[in-house]
């Protein structure tokens, strides 16, 4: 007879009652070679007859009896007799799906794995589903998630039989845990994992089990801990070795997991007071805490979490002592509410109210309580309400209660909140007068208020008339630009170009260079500008005629040019006028990429050429264009041509030969000479250009070439979406703790340049309207949002974003400006922040700003009156300090729901900024997801998490050397 394939090892204790059906769903498998040993550990029911009846019907059930000895000394008496490569445990009140063994084996096989691990449900007595999990195990060791916690019972897995025997079996010790413990073992020996993403083992939620025993399952999940510390798993399991954090946050999970347990049974929570050495407070934003109480409840009540209120009444007094002794050991006052509010909020968004439930602050009620509650308690400032509208189920999750908490009062608003929710009009319509007519029929309000109702309920329904293209009070069009007033406007500045910096200057040293050694006699320059070129040129020439478009410019270039008798100065525009004269010398830089096509282009060429005498020289220098080369570093400019293809209109004169040329990476210098003559010798040098690089020459640089320009983006694409980053600190130091929210300067300059060779653009959040649920966006926008006002901004992350041609959204905590980020003094020394002369400056160059309230504190935390208060004071600090409009607010630690967003639009802000769910934000929204940009993750991982279609990083953008050379 061949061994079979599987095995299925079941402990027994006084299991009559449902070991039956546990066989049933063995027996029931569409892969039959197995072997199931049942192991009686000294039953003192009907075990043994229902066994042997079924052994009888079966050959494959194998029944072994032995003395009491626990459930670890059984499973290891079914290993020793198992037969089978494959070993399952299934305990005696437990079922697996009919294709469990199918697709476990075949996943096994497909992946060459060790052990396989499935999806699972709790089920109650009668097989309904409490609530289902198939995360299962991702990782291929194991480790990480075996780590933190046991993820899946038991009969979830199916193991090699060769790594439990080298693991050592189960460890008798252990009451429960027996099964986290054998699988960090075997992780610990380095085997393959496998997951099953299906729902495949369900397991019995019944008042017997035994991971009911809330005291016990604390002591030996500590004892785990205790293990891990020691490294006793081996190396593997020691890379994720429990800090002390670690540690009391996971006692603390237990802790609410196992008092919840208890709770949900009537049980008294005391003797787990004292179990906890260290307890963690959760941090805003995570839900660890809620989970752990919401399950735990779920299977001490055995009820699912849709019916959780229904046993809350036998549960919450022993909750409610347990939470104050948490508040009491942690020293965090207000930790009780907050986690009560919470679970309350759980059982609000999970399932449905039995019976009207009250915090502190918060009232949890249906709708049916509307006509029997007159009054709230008076400390009453958010409610939740839920229940039957017709046959639709609604949730109004959050109603802040500014005025005296009266049903009444509160009406109003009741309504104006479910016509947000209620969309078809007629139905709306008879639903709320079915409302309306229940609460006449009580009492509560008269027929008059019941018109004023429904008026509340549409007038909150209207919007703003749309002003039609055809209204006399449109606003006047903009007067044409023509050329001459378009470089009349550019010079109403002076020096737009700051055409002092070295980079400028380093140019025009260089354009003198190639000139010959010679005084030249006559010379003219095309488009002088302001003269800051025009001053140098005068020393090498016997006359100089500048000339410009602009009057402005040229009255400019004559002050800095007086003393120098040698020149004059003449409006001329050159590309619609002649050149009048004759000249050794004609000079003409940084303007022919302004014509409008090739033909102008090499119409002006022939005019230059004639103008210049026999022999004459002709001086150009233009930047490099992306558009003459899209796969090497250039200027983003929106032109036809740059350098390369103006100089190739040069050469095609046959007039004109090239003499000389000077390259950099950025721009080109060549001499020409009018000769009927070629020339077989061209000089050509490679030179570097004048750095550090100013920032706004820097902004239209695109490094390494553009697989993307943006302006081909605008023109090509469109989207509806966009990614939205968010960030805290640009900086290489500080504490270890908070290094997922500091990014370095040299990881910020990869992503900058990453998206800018992608042809990503800054968009202002002012570009987004929440009214517009349909606003199309052009080419690759995104939003590069600041957390906090942190001085490294000014200092660091400012000047990158400006030489990269990015702009900023910074959301500020008004009430620390010019301080420290107090938040995180915990952590070690806390980030210096921003003060209003800092955001002042930054304001008068671009950055845009939004609230991130005053205080800093977690909005969820803050009464409905301190936080509208708070939300409209650091508005209108923002408006007064920084003199722009302010309509974005981003809750400190993304902490915010349907209350807190309602406050911040009655506060004026239109759009809220959240962090998290992390994606692609929507145009035309109220809130707008961020993705925290991580510092612990290197540029490949900044990619992907862009949810976008981009390919990965290239050598070029993962090389870090010009960052520090140019700058």
């Amino acid at each position: 007879m061949t061994r079979p394939l599987v095995s299925i090892v079941m402990p027994a204790y006084n299991a009559a009652q449902t070991i039956e059906q546990s066989v049933a769903s063995v027996r029931a498998q569409d892969y039959e070679d197995w072997q199931l040993v049942i192991v009686d550990d000294g039953s003192t029911d009907d075990t043994v007859e229902t066994v042997k009846k079924l052994a009888d019907q079966d050959h494959r059930i194998h029944y072994i009896h032995q003395s009491n000895r626990g459930v670890s000394r059984a499973r290891n008496t079914g290993i020793e007799q198992a037969e089978g490569e494959w070993i399952v445990f299934l305990d005696s009140d437990d079922t697996i799906h009919p294709r469990y063994l199918t697709k476990m084996l075949g996943t096994a096989r497909r992946e060459n794995a060790d052990i396989v691990v499935c999806g699972y449900a709790r089920t109650t007595d009668d097989g309904h589903i409490v609530f289902a999990e198939k995360h299962g195990i991702q990782s291929k060791d194991g480790c990480a998630e075996l780590a933190a916690r046991a993820y899946f019972p038991i009969h979830a897995a199916l193991v090699k039989r060769s790594h439990i025997l080298k693991a050592g079996g189960f460890d008798p010790a252990l009451t429960t845990c027996e099964d986290w413990d054998l699988w960090l073992k075997i992780a610990g020996s380095g085997v393959t994992f496998a997951a099953v993403d299906k729902t495949l083992a369900y397991y019995r939620n019944t008042p017997r089990s035994l991971s009911k025993n809330a005291g016990q399952m604390f002591d030996d999940a500590n004892e785990i801990l205790r293990r891990q510390n020691g490294e006793s798993y081996g190396p593997a399991i020691a890379r994720y070795k429990p800090d002390s954090l670690d540690i009391a946050r996971r006692q603390t999970w237990l802790l609410l997991w196992n008092a919840a347990i208890a709770a949900a049974q009537g049980e008294s929570t005391e003797s787990l007071y004292g179990k906890a050495a260290a307890l963690a407070v959760p941090t805003p934003g995570e839900h660890w805490h809620i989970d752990a109480l919401v399950e735990g409840l779920s299977i001490g009540g055995h009820v699912d979490t849709e019916h959780l209120t229904a046993i809350w009444p036998t549960a919450e007094p022993a909750m409610t002592a347990l939470l104050k002794m948490i508040e009491d050991k942690t020293g965090d006052r207000g930790l009780a509410n907050r986690i009560m509010l919470d679970l309350c909020r759980a059982f609000f968004d999970k399932g449905r109210l039995r019976t009207a439930l009250y915090t502190n602050t918060t009232a949890f009620l249906r709708f049916s309580d509307l006509l029997h509650i007159n009054r709230l308690p008076p400390d009453i400032d958010c409610l939740y309400v839920q229940g039957f509208i017709g046959k639709t189920f609604i949730r109004l999750p959050g109603i802040p209660v500014l005025a005296p908490p009266t049903v009444f009062s509160l009406m109003p608003v009741i309504a104006f909140e479910l016509a947000q929710q209620i969309e078809p009009v007629s139905f709306k319509r008879r639903v709320f007068r079915k409302i309306l007519k229940a609460l006449t029929k009580t009492g509560r309000i008269g027929k008059p208020a019941s018109y004023s109702l429904l008026q509340a309920v549409y007038l909150s329904r209207t919007t703003a008339p749309v002003i039609s293209p055809d209204r006399d009070d449109q606003p006047e069009a903009a007067p044409e630009k023509t050329a001459d007033n378009v470089w009349e406007q550019l010079f109403t500045t002076e020096d737009p170009w700051d055409y002092t910096n070295p980079y400028e200057q380093t140019k025009y040293r260089q354009t003198l260079d190639l000139l010959p050694s010679d005084k030249i006699e006559s010379a003219l320059e095309l488009a002088c500008a302001e003269g800051h070129f025009t001053v140098a040129l005068c020393d090498r020439v016997e006359h100089l005629l500048a000339t410009d478009i602009s009057e402005t410019a040229l009255k400019r270039a004559a002050q800095r040019c007086e003393g120098k008798t040698n020149s004059q100065f003449a409006v001329l525009d050159f590309m619609n006028q002649p050149i009048d004269g004759h000249y050794d010398l004609i000079v003409c830089s940084e303007v022919l990429y302004y014509t409008d096509n090739r033909k102008q282009l090499d119409g002006i060429v022939v005019n230059i050429a004639q103008a210049l005498k026999p022999g004459g020289y002709l001086l150009t220098a233009h930047a490099r264009l992306l558009a003459d080369d899209p796969s090497r570093t250039g200027f983003d400019w929106d032109h036809e041509y740059g350098a390369d293809r103006i100089v190739d209109a040069l050469q095609a004169h046959q007039d004109l030969r090239p003499v000389s040329t000077l390259s950099t990476e950025l721009y080109r210098i060549d001499l020409f000479r009018k000769s009927k003559d070629g020339t077989d010798h061209v000089k050509h040098t490679t030179a570097p250009f004048g750095i550090p690089l100013p920032a706004n020459v820097a902004a239209s640089v695109v490094w390494g070439g553009a697989l993307k320009t943006r302006m081909d983006a605008f023109r090509t694409e469109t989207t509806h979406t966009i990614p939205v980053l968010m960030y805290h600190r640009i900086a290489t130091g500080g504490p270890e703790a908070l290094a997922p929210y500091r990014v370095s300067p040299v990881q910020f300059e990869q992503q900058l340049r990453y998206l800018r060779r992608h042809g990503f653009y800054a968009l202002s959040p002012d570009a987004l309207h929440p009214e517009w649920p349909d606003q199309t966006l052009q080419g690759r926008p995104v939003i590069i949002s600041f957390d906090d006002a942190c001085l490294d901004f000014a200092t660091t992350a400012w000047p990158i974003l400006q030489r990269n041609g990015f702009t900023a959204h910074m959301f500020v905590p008004t009430g620390h400006a010019g301080g420290h980020a107090l938040w995180d003094d915990s952590y070690g020394s806390p980030a210096p922040l921003m003060g209003w002369n800092h955001m002042r400056t930054l304001a008068e160059q671009g950055v845009t700003f939004g609230s991130h309230l005053v205080t800093h504190r977690q909005a969820t935390r803050l009464g409905s009156k301190e936080l509208l208060e708070e939300a409209r004071q650091s508005k209108a600090v923002l408006e007064q300090e920084l003199e722009q409009p302010v309509t974005t607010i981003a809750p400190p630690y993304g902490a915010f729901g349907f209350r807190e967003q309602r406050l911040f639009q009655i506060a004026g802000y239109s759009t809220i900024y959240s962090a998290g769910p992390y994606g692609l934000a929507r145009a035309g929204r109220t809130v707008i997801p961020r993705l925290l940009v991580d510092g612990r993750h290197d540029l490949n991982t900044f990619v992907s998490g862009l949810g976008m279609d981009l390919p990965a990083p290239d050598n070029y953008d993962l090389d870090t050397t010009p960052f520090e050379t140019v700058f």
